[in-house]
């Protein structure tokens, strides 16, 4: 609670421009984790793609394609706001 009143008390403190670098800051740093938990989820991803490959299935090899560009929708959603 204590860490708590002291931000509140830092935060008034702060000029408009510091303030307007916490919120830019804010922003970015909230992008960067819904980025890496997209990245984390790339992981599995990769994995199922490896493994539809391998299988040398028509559908299985197929289905990596939408696998693959739904993935890269998520990401350019992300980078875009």
């Amino acid at each position: 609670m204590e860490a708590s009143r002291r931000k509140k008390r830092a935060l008034v403190e702060m000029n408009e421009d510091d303030v307007e670098d916490v919120e830019v800051w804010d922003k970015l740093s909230n992008g960067i984790k819904r980025a890496q938990v997209v990245l984390d989820q790339n992981r599995d991803l990769i994995q199922r793609v490896n493994d539809n490959h391998r299988s040398r299935i028509p559908d299985n090899i197929a289905r990596n394609v939408g696998l693959i560009n739904g993935n890269i929708s998520r990401v350019i959603e992300i980078y875009s706001h």
